[in-house]
């Protein structure tokens, strides 16, 4: 564009911005958190079956599912998975947990602990973020075998209101000893949950979660319970089993 009194630019002008370039780089604004985990998972159902994944993948062989929807529960309404997977020390925590997108499963699509192993279920880092889906609040509790227990907590409207991914940040603890209940493993609770949990969403998850059983497995390998209020159970604990219809196939190929 020429300048306004009709002259035109020098040459040494010209030349002193001809071939310059400024390095610039994607940055991403801490809201990006909440929305993956909000957009990227189709329903709340599928947001526990991606945490219960993750359990499988560390190699537990008993998960629990808790379906809390009360106001008078002493937590209040919230969500918990309990499992006995290898779970988290601090390094994993900080270079796995806390890495969106991680490659982490894909360069291990084995899980590998003494003589048991099992191929991962998850690929894409994202699955834990499934939790900012469920409720505003988290709270982890994990240890592994023959190491302390960690804690840390976040709430993902905190973290959205950071200006910058780098000051979305939250501290781990060691927690006391009864803070967690086992040798290893890992305890998530989700709260001030964003939708209500009634009976039909309880039921419509204990389908979902039949469908992770092996019909060809034992309960050693891996077994899940859910407890949660509704259905014409006596108890609000039930064991999850695979379908019915998988144990009577019209086909079978030896």
């Amino acid at each position: 564009m020429a300048p306004i009194d009709g002259s035109h630019p020098s040459a040494t002008e010209t030349d002193s911005s001809a071939g310059e370039s400024t390095r610039v780089s994607f940055r991403f604004h801490p809201r990006a958190l909440a929305a993956l985990g909000r957009d990227l998972v189709t329903d709340d159902v599928v947001a526990v079956m991606e945490l219960v994944k993750n359990s499988y993948d560390a190699l537990a062989a008993h998960v629990e599912v808790r379906i809390q929807p009360s106001e008078n529960d002493s937590e209040g309404p919230c969500i918990e998975i309990i499992d006995d997977g290898h779970g988290m020390d601090r390094d994993t925590i900080e270079n796995a947990w806390c890495v969106i997108a991680t490659p982490f499963k894909q360069a291990q699509p084995i899980t590998r602990i003494g003589e048991r192993s099992r191929p991962v279920t998850g690929e894409k880092g994202l699955g834990r973020l499934s939790a900012a889906r469920l409720g505003r609040e988290i709270d982890i509790a994990t240890r592994t075998a023959g190491g302390p227990i960690l804690g840390f907590s976040l709430n993902w409207e905190n973290l959205v209101d950071s200006d910058d991914l780098e000051k979305a940040a939250f501290d781990v603890s060691h927690l006391p000893a009864e803070a967690f209940d086992g040798e290893h493993g890992t305890r998530i609770r989700i709260g001030a949950l964003s939708s209500v949990w009634d009976e039909e969403k309880i039921e419509d998850l204990r389908e979902h979660l039949a469908r992770l059983v092996s019909p060809f497995a034992t309960m050693e390998d891996f077994s899940l319970r859910l407890d949660a209020p509704g259905g014409l159970e006596e108890s609000s604990v039930r064991d999850i089993r695979p379908p019915e219809f998988m144990s009577k196939p019209k086909y079978a190929i030896e």
